[in-house]
């Protein structure tokens, strides 16, 4: 091969060498656009959606009161704290939580109450289906509470169901053995003695107590006069309004335009806040397990059943 061969080569691979770089360059370059431009060009639409004056956002919580749950399904405190960070963070002048719950866990309703009397943003809660017991706990921190005529709500009071499965287990021949430190460690494996009932009966009163105090607070009523109400049973959104539980009667207009009046709003701007699905998984990380979000065999009625028959716990729920 003579001189001017080898030159000719040498700017053969040179210049194949400098197209391979591009392609490759323009590879790296297309696979980062898809990356980070998708998330700016969903940030740029969310933020031109939100980043408006005037604004009312809108907070949906339905399902169960937890502490952890499936994102989805169940209200939990993180999810509440960081939906009403968000809201502030869109420049929100008040929020709406639109609340359908039958209640759930007794600290989880307490922690998601305080989080909503804490908010400094105006806060009205606009009341679905069904606010009772822990979801009427909730809603009663909020700066104004709105229910419709037929809203079921109230149930203030306290459940625990305890499983003896005694005579089940002596028909199947299962033995259960238990090894405690503590007298009392083992309430709820057996049949409970009168001592063991009168502990836990005990302890139901101090949490029926807290819960009356809180309503007491938050809805500025004599203490007395929520002893009476605090039966436990459930109401119509009219007699909670009659028993000063709630503060109007109405759906979500009526809740719009109460959200208005406290923020000081001409023409409010309403808008939902999406909690579930791509833009969450971008602009708010709420959650720790994104599968959860299409979890297409889930089943509430199975979730519904206590993971372990043993063991006591007391909620602030109707129909437990």
């Amino acid at each position: 091969m003579n001189q001017a061969e080898k030159s000719n080569l040498k700017m053969f691979l040179f210049k194949f060498l400098i197209v391979l770089v591009g392609i490759t360059a323009l590879i790296l370059l297309g696979m980062f656009t898809m990356v980070f431009g998708l998330t700016s060009i969903i940030s740029f639409f969310d933020s031109s959606e939100v980043d408006q004056e005037d604004l009312v956002q809108v907070i949906e919580l339905d399902g169960q009161i937890t502490e952890t749950g499936n994102f989805n399904v169940d209200i939990t405190p993180r999810l509440v704290r960081e939906s009403l960070q968000q809201a502030k963070f869109n420049n929100a002048e008040a929020v709406i939580l639109r609340v359908n719950s039958p209640g759930g866990t007794v600290a989880a309703s307490q922690e998601i109450a305080s989080v909503i009397d804490d908010f400094e943003l105006p806060t009205v809660v606009s009341m679905a289906d069904s606010a009772t017991s822990g979801g009427y706990y909730i809603s009663a921190a909020a700066d104004s509470v709105k229910a419709h005529e037929t809203t079921t709500t109230g149930s203030i009071g306290v459940i625990s169901v305890i499983y003896n499965l005694e005579e089940l287990y002596d028909t199947i021949g299962v033995e259960v053995e238990v090894i405690k430190s503590g007298e009392h460690k083992d309430i709820g494996y057996e049949s409970l003695d009168e001592e063991e009932r009168n502990i836990l009966q005990n302890l139901s009163d101090e949490m029926y107590e807290h819960f009356v105090s809180e309503v007491s607070n938050y809805r500025d009523l004599p203490k007395e006069d929520v002893y009476e109400i605090a039966t436990g049973e459930i109401m119509s959104g009219t007699r909670a309004y009659e028993l000063d539980l709630v503060d109007g009667l109405g759906g979500l207009d009526e809740a719009v335009d109460r959200a208005s009046e406290l923020a000081d709003i001409e023409e409010p701007n309403v808008q939902w806040l999406d909690t579930e699905g791509i833009w969450s998984g971008f602009m708010v990380p709420m959650i720790e397990d994104v599968t959860s979000l299409d979890n297409k065999d889930y089943n509430p009625k199975v979730e519904e059943v206590p993971s372990e028959f043993f063991g006591v716990e007391f909620r602030y729920q109707n129909g437990y």
